[in-house]
């Protein structure tokens, strides 16, 4: 088991069925702490396409729902979504979109 007193101080309670949660716990603590803890990578970065040209660019969090709210503007029509690099952070694909032109 793995507990914080008020003092701070970590108390535990080895086994070889725990040590690898413990382990985990003091990361993830330890990370807060120094504020390295990772931000989630939440985001899509993505361009809009009819054909081969690129109509539109953005950001999303739901692939499928933005290309089907791109598809219902009369103006674009039948194109569809191509996903641009990984997932990303908040951040980054804000940075990207920017850096690109779309927002």
């Amino acid at each position: 088991m793995c507990l914080v007193d008020e003092s701070r101080r970590l108390s535990l309670s080895y086994t070889a069925e725990n040590t690898c949660a413990i382990l985990s716990v003091i990361l993830y603590q330890l990370e807060v702490a120094m504020g390295k803890q990772q931000k989630p990578r939440t985001y899509y970065k993505y361009e809009f396409k009819i054909g081969n040209k690129i109509v539109h660019g953005g950001i999303t969090e739901d692939l499928e729902r933005r290309e089907s709210e791109h598809q219902q503007r009369r103006v674009w029509g039948k194109g569809h979504i191509k996903q641009v690099g990984r997932k990303t952070t908040e951040g980054a694909a804000r940075a990207w979109e920017e850096k690109k032109g779309y927002d």
